[in-house]
């Protein structure tokens, strides 16, 4: 699992301090699109604790939203309940963490075109 001063530091990097908002599963995240043209949707990027806690050994998940120009049952025939825990490459340094979370966001942009 990687450190929580390395976990501190990406969250930071991804976020604006003055625009992070609480979410219901004691954390916080950022909302965001993502996709590609003719295949966005909302999501959340979050710290969950929750999922964290009980799911899957990340704090970093990444939640689609169900939306008009991406409904659910769209992101659930492409990427399954729209929960999507980021797992996280330990004892490499910080640039290998953010490079795997961007590919991860990649692919998920890419499974969205796809039908």
């Amino acid at each position: 699992m990687a450190d929580a001063s390395l976990l501190a530091h990406l969250a930071s990097r991804l976020t604006n301090q003055t625009e992070l908002l609480a979410t219901e599963a004691l954390g916080y995240g950022r909302y965001l699109r993502i996709g590609h043209e003719g295949a966005r949707a909302q999501a959340r990027f979050q710290v969950n604790y929750n999922r964290w806690a009980t799911q899957k050994e990340t704090p970093l998940w990444f939640v689609l939203i169900d939306s008009p120009d991406m409904p659910m049952g769209k992101i659930e025939e492409r990427l399954g309940d729209g929960y999507l825990g980021f797992d996280l490459p330990v004892n490499v340094e910080y640039e290998a963490v953010l490079e795997a979370v961007v590919k991860k966001l990649h692919d998920v942009a890419n499974s969205l075109a796809t039908a």
